[in-house]
């Protein structure tokens, strides 16, 4: 599974929801990847929130390694046992800047060896075909799930994308989002997940995962 979430992370809105994604998650560890924080103070707040908050969700092991940026190695020998990655919010251009090499290649693993991807805001940007980069532009994405990320979405904060009309622009709400499973996309959290294109908006079906 790969969850997109809109942002406000680790709020009491989203613990139904991330206890969804939990419960259906293999066993192994909840592995916390804050590439999107600056490196430094703010990566380790961003990690220390959300390890707390994934420990009162759940009795597996929650980790957050050591910064990507000053140690690939401890990112990628925890993924191993990773059954959850989750990537918080942030700069989606740091996150990429970060999801690099050895890194990328164990993010990648986790999902094709059946584990879940979970971001939020920045971290659910950056996992779509194309990233919406604040003031820069569109970048190529990790194209993990097809189409660009809108987080914070609700409802009139539409971005005029350049980019083909046949691309899905996600608008994802905050503590609400869109999971991609089996081929199949439902969402999940807070109402209003929409798909939109040059129709308009569509709401995403909600459905179990």
């Amino acid at each position: 599974m790969i969850c997109l979430q809109g942002g406000a992370e680790f709020g009491s809105s989203c613990v139904d929801m991330d206890g969804s994604l939990l419960d259906r998650s293999p066993a192994g560890d909840v592995v916390i990847l804050a590439g999107a924080a600056a490196p430094g103070r703010e990566f380790d707040i961003a990690s220390a929130n959300a390890v707390r908050y994934y420990s009162r969700l759940t009795d597996r092991r929650v980790v957050a390694p050591q910064d990507p940026r000053i140690d690939p190695a401890a990112f990628v020998d925890a993924a191993r046992s990773a059954a959850l990655v989750v990537l918080p919010g942030g700069s989606p251009a740091r996150l990429l800047d970060v999801l690099v090499g050895d890194v990328l290649d164990a993010l990648v693993g986790v999902s094709e060896g059946g584990g879940t991807i979970s971001g939020a805001s920045a971290g659910a940007m950056v996992l779509c075909t194309y990233t919406a980069i604040p003031g820069g532009g569109i970048s190529d994405g990790l194209a993990l799930v097809p189409g660009v990320a809108i987080p914070h979405f609700d409802g009139s904060n539409w971005w005029n994308l350049d980019l083909p009309d046949d691309v899905p622009r996600w608008g994802l709400p905050e503590c609400g989002g869109v999971v991609f499973r089996s081929g199949s996309v439902v969402a999940l959290g807070a109402q209003g997940a929409q798909r939109l294109d040059e129709n308009g908006a569509s709401p995403v079906e909600r459905s179990p995962l």
